[in-house]
């Protein structure tokens, strides 16, 4: 028992080995491929294709007689009596298990009454077919027999009658997935069975990869019609997703439920996209198998896919706002290619453009221009073959330009050609008598235009009350170096942006830009400074002010200076403004007269001038308005003596009147008339003195 055991151990070990070292072959024709599929494969190995396969019906002969191999048409064959020939109309068969066939986004190009990959067999299943572009076939893949749980992804089938067939007779074609392909073709799908199919999946679970169409999310397939009027083509897709908004129903047994689509609402396209160099012309033919594309955007970029004959599973190089892709292509064929930009939000595809390889000769070879900057338009093209060389006929070359993607032009070189401002892309061809014409690109680029300079500040204005200016300005191109002069004064190297000082009074700045060819560009502007006004309080001083009856007539005096014309100018007291007049020139004053009561002030004057500049009279001034003090120093004394003369008058009248001051004391009444009689005295006396 151990030692079965230890065998069955030995053989499972043996299967995960087999499972673990899966090979790749590669086959690049029709017959070649078919053979791996059906012989020269296991389960799990992939098969890749690495060229185009085109592909031309043929067949055998077979039968009873050893003799059958041996003939070579359907005629000699049909004539034999026990020979029958067997047509083979399709490029690839498959009739093994557990296989990839990875066409690497080459084409199978077909032709009426055949088709592209059949998968059929008694044990043909859980195979997968991607990458592959099919086209031209009445059917671009077949499926019949038992084939059972194979893939389809990945793929495009286009311009076939059928696209994807599955024939299903009393046999199980089923629980196939057909998911992420681009299918334009008369009919799309199509499947035939006298009882009824178990099951085919037409789209995967939703996932965030990018899709065939390079949308950002895979799920279902690309319905397309050769009239534009596909599923796909016309569905709405209002929340800007990779799907249509609504499931696309085949047939009563089948429905896509994640249909892809790239119609996205107008609005939201607003990805700019176009070819830069060194991207070939559209029609460009090239003597190399290698040529690279490259786009630029107007947004920075998250992916760059590289759609080389409608299959869109390259991914190119991001560069920010740019994106590349380098691609060979087949000797002696045209191909055409665009180029998908995505900046996260927003997709969207240049146009078509359609190039040819040739291995053809001459080769021309550029001497100029070359891959630089030229500050003229005028640039010389020389080359060879030249004027002088000739083809093995001693005929001489033709040669013809084409600049820009204009027309083409014949040349005999060299001559001197008249390039454009920016990026320029030349294209030179030779021809020979036989026909065979090489090619040449290079790209250079052109400026001859001074930089266009926008001064920003200081503008066309009146600044008030200051000394410095912001410098603000750009170009429309990369400066070298900048440099300004103001009211005639020397050129001042500086960098944007700076701090420059100003004049009172009219400004004149003059800004030059140089390129880094030496163009030289130039802009100016005019300015005014105006500085504040001054104003000054001339009378009255601080100090008090005494007069003999009130109220009293005060005079104010203020006067200002300014550099453009006075406006008014206002007398404040107390805080308040008080009277405003009105004068002219940069400089004048105005008198206010005022009546005013005894009392403390403050007064001050402001000044405006006509650009609501204004200042006050600084510091403002105080004074008080008292009435004149009745007694001084005389005055004291000549009151003493008053009031001493006073009470001698009044004390003989009271002894004349009275008594003596005992009886006085002793008569109240005669008290209180001699008090009464002092007041009186004293308040005379007050008065007179």
């Amino acid at each position: 028992m151990k030692k079965l055991y230890f065998l069955l151990g030995i053989f499972a070990l043996l299967i995960f080995a087999g499972i673990a070292s899966a090979t790749t072959y590669t086959c690049n024709s029709c017959s070649s491929c078919t053979s791996l599929t059906n012989w020269g494969v296991s389960s799990g190995d992939i098969i890749q294709i690495t060229d185009d396969l085109n592909f031309v019906p043929s067949g055998y002969c077979q039968g009873g007689s050893p003799d059958c191999s041996e003939l070579l048409t359907e005629e000699d064959c049909m004539g034999g009596m026990e020979c029958n020939w067997e047509t083979i109309d399709s490029c690839i068969i498959i009739s093994g298990y557990g296989m990839t066939i990875d066409c690497q986004n080459y084409a199978l190009i077909g032709e009426p009454e055949t088709k592209g990959i059949s998968l059929r067999g008694t044990s043909t299943g859980d195979n997968v077919i991607e990458n592959c572009k099919i086209e031209g076939f009445d059917y671009g893949i077949w499926m019949e027999q038992t084939s059972l749980n194979n893939t389809i992804r990945n793929n495009s089938i286009y311009n076939n009658s059928i696209g994807v067939y599955i024939r299903e007779f009393y046999m199980d074609t089923s629980n196939n997935s057909v998911y992420n392909n681009f299918l334009n073709n008369t009919i799309n799908y199509e499947e035939y069975s006298p009882v009824t199919l178990r099951y085919t999946s037409f789209n995967t679970t939703e996932n965030n990869t990018i899709n065939v169409m390079g949308g950002s999310k895979t799920g279902g397939n690309y319905w397309a019609y050769p009239n534009g009027s596909g599923y796909s083509q016309t569905c709405n897709n209002a929340n800007n997703d990779s799907f249509c908004d609504s499931p696309f129903v085949i047939d009563a047994s089948n429905t896509d439920f994640l249909p892809l689509t790239n119609n996205y609402p107008e609005e939201v396209l607003t990805l700019n996209i176009s070819y830069i160099a060194p991207t070939p012309a559209d029609g460009a033919n090239t003597s190399y198998i290698d040529f690279t594309v490259n786009v630029a955007t107007d947004q920075n970029l998250t992916n760059c896919w590289f759609d080389f004959n409608s299959a869109m599973n390259f991914t190119a190089t991001v560069d920010g706002k740019n994106c590349s892709y380098t691609q060979s292509i087949s000797y002696n064929t045209c191909r055409t290619y665009k180029m998908w930009a995505y900046d996260g939000t927003t997709l969207n595809v240049t146009g078509s453009r359609t190039i040819c390889q040739a291995s053809i000769s001459p080769v021309p070879t550029i001497f100029s221009p070359t891959v630089t900057t030229y500050n003229t338009t005028s640039i010389s093209l020389l080359m060879t073959p030249n004027g002088t060389a000739t083809d093995a006929s001693g005929v001489p070359f033709g040669t013809w330009y084409q600049l820009n993607g204009g027309s083409n032009t014949t040349f005999t070189p060299n001559i001197t050609i008249t390039a454009t401002q920016g990026n320029n892309t030349l294209n030179v061809f030779a021809n020979e008598t036989g026909g065979k014409i090489g090619g040449a690109t290079v790209s250079f680029f052109v400026d001859s235009v001074a930089p266009t300079i926008t001064i920003h500040s200081p503008q066309n204005i009146t600044y008030n009350g200051v000394s410095q200016a912001d410098l603000n300005v750009s170009a429309n191109e990369t400066v070298n170096s900048w440099l300004y002069s103001i009211n005639g004064g020397s050129n001042t190297t500086f960098t944007p942006n700076t701090t420059i000082n100003i004049a009172n009074g009219s400004n004149t700045l003059i800004i030059y830009a140089n390129d880094t060819l030496g163009n030289i560009g130039q802009a100016s502007v005019s300015f005014t400074v105006n500085y504040p006004c001054v104003t000054f309080l001339n009378s009255p001083s601080n100090g008090n002010i005494t007069i003999s009856s009130v109220p009293i007539g005060m005079t104010f005096n203020c006067s200002a200076i300014n550099d453009i014309n006075l406006a008014n100018i206002t007398l404040y007291l107390n805080g308040f403004p008080n009277e405003t007049r009105s004068v002219t020139g940069i400089y004048n004053f105005s008198i206010f007269t005022k009546t005013i009561p005894l009392g403390d002030y403050n007064w001050t004057c402001r000044a405006c001038d006509y650009a609501d500049q204004c200042s006050f009279g600084v510091p403002s001034r105080t004074f008080s308005i008292i009435a004149p003090r009745l007694i001084d120093n005389m005055g004291q004394f000549s009151f003493i003596a008053g009031i001493a003369i006073g009470a001698g008058i009044l004390m003989f009248l009271i002894d004349a009147f009275f008594g003596s001051a005992t009886e006085i004391l002793k008569d109240p009444k005669k008290m209180v008339t001699i008090i009464i009689g002092v007041i009186i005295m004293i308040a005379v006396v007050s008065v007179l003195f």
